[in-house]
């Protein structure tokens, strides 16, 4: 009876601390923000992203918190070009993790994006402010002389089987909040205007069946060619197929609806809104091939294209 009673003791006892250790690791993981500063890095990380660019980046206050889920947030970024003019910017972005599925092995990782901006312009000797403002180099800018890219990495074959193990099972959730794009052509005065872009999906994986949302206000000014105008939106299935090759295989299928969209020329108006128009693209890939068909059906114009790419 003794005996009974002291295991029983012992077992409340082994609970109690247990729960306690439980206890101080929550609070410790609340209280994180409260001595971490997570914006002190903030210059850190520019000086690390400033020597692969020829313009400026600027980034607004991080934040961090650990509090059920690893999440961290930036108060909004810009990308600047040589000229001063703003090429690429975001209110805030963050992203979160519940560690839980860490701990797992099968992170859960959510993305969001809010008032994304991005301006393309083409000048008239035809270069691209996006591609400039990139530094084209043949060896990395943080790179040591005498290191290797291996050996600057520290890769290892064993640690790119656990990696891939993990991104299989992985699952990613990307929400991008109305975004704007822009784009000119000083060459032909080609102007297309994008606005409200929204992007959502709720699970990306290499493994599972993804569903992808597209939806924007389109406005594309094509010169003297005409003008499409109107409401956008695309629903796009993403189904992986299982591989042994260690390369993605699998087929994406998008359908959208062109009823509400605005097709106009110089000289007549090619689609009027509230006409049927249907637009669906289908895209495979098997091994080293790339297969793919575009489906366009609109009053007066129905064009189907395919096309077969190789990888090697």
């Amino acid at each position: 009876m003794n005996s009974s009673q002291s295991k029983t003791s012992t077992g409340k006892k082994i609970a109690l601390v247990m729960g306690a250790l439980g206890v101080v690791f929550v609070l410790l993981l609340a209280s994180v923000p409260f001595w971490f500063d997570m914006d002190r890095y903030r210059p850190q990380i520019i000086s690390q992203v400033q020597p692969y660019l020829r313009g400026s980046l600027k980034l607004g206050k991080l934040s961090l918190s650990v509090w059920g889920k690893f999440k961290v947030g930036v108060d909004g970024f810009e990308l600047i070009d040589v000229n001063g003019k703003e090429v690429a910017s975001a209110k805030s972005i963050s992203g979160e993790v519940p560690i839980a599925s860490v701990f797992g092995g099968a992170p859960k990782l959510s993305i969001q994006i809010h008032q994304p901006s991005i301006s393309v312009v083409k000048d008239k000797n035809g270069k691209m402010n996006v591609l400039e403002l990139i530094r084209t180099s043949s060896t990395d800018p943080t790179q040591k002389a005498g290191e290797t890219p291996a050996t600057a990495k520290g890769e290892s074959a064993g640690q790119g089987g656990f990696v891939l193990n993990v991104l299989n099972r992985a699952q990613v959730a990307l929400n991008i909040d109305r975004a704007h794009l822009n784009y000119s052509d000083l060459t032909t005065g080609q102007q297309t205007s994008v606005q409200s872009l929204s992007l959502e999906t709720k699970k990306i994986s290499l493994s599972e069946p993804s569903q992808i949302k597209l939806s924007a206000d389109l406005d594309v000014k094509m010169g003297e060619a005409g003008v499409i105008e109107g409401p956008f939106e695309l629903l796009a299935m993403v189904h992986p197929k299982p591989s042994l090759e260690g390369k993605w295989q699998g087929s994406l299928t998008a359908k959208s609806d062109l009823s509400q969209i605005e097709i106009r020329s110089s000289t007549a108006n090619v689609k009027p809104k509230g006409a049927r128009g249907i637009l669906v693209t289908e895209w495979t890939q098997e091994k080293d091939d790339l297969r793919g068909s575009v489906k366009v059906e609109i009053p007066g114009l129905d064009f189907e294209g395919k096309t077969k790419l190789q990888f090697n």
